[in-house]
């Protein structure tokens, strides 16, 4: 859940710069007397691009924390026979043993991914968890 909110503040941040150009133009319409109706529009379409963006910033951030879990270590919740589950960063994953020395990794050992294909993730055997 704390990653998730750290790509919310970045997504947020992200959308500065867009959010200060809108209110300079609202400002500024509102100074030179336009419509009331007008500035509201405008605000509107504004609010509109903003959570559009936001939507998509936070998306694409949320899609390269999944593809960010190569390299990282997990902890084996289902023996890998090749096959089983793992935990990496408190999401559960599909595992395939890859390591040819350890043929079956026991429930609770230590493992790195080395590659992933689709929603399974290859990892090799790094020692029992202590």
């Amino acid at each position: 859940m704390e990653v998730r909110r750290e790509y919310l503040y970045k997504a947020l941040i992200s959308l500065l710069d867009e959010a200060l150009i809108i209110t300079i133009i609202l400002i500024t319409l509102y100074f030179i007397g336009a419509p009331l109706i007008f500035v509201i529009a405008t605000l509107c379409f504004g609010l509109i691009v903003l959570i559009l963006l936001f939507y998509t910033a936070y998306k694409a951030l949320i899609r390269g924390c999944i593809h960010d879990v190569i390299g990282r270590e997990g902890i084996v919740i289902e023996e890998l026979n090749p096959k089983g589950l793992v935990m990496i960063n408190g999401t559960l994953w599909h595992a395939e043993n890859v390591d040819q020395e350890k043929k079956v990794i026991p429930k609770g050992a230590k493992v790195l991914v080395v590659s992933r294909e689709g929603l399974i993730v290859k990892v090799r055997y790094l020692g029992e968890n202590k």
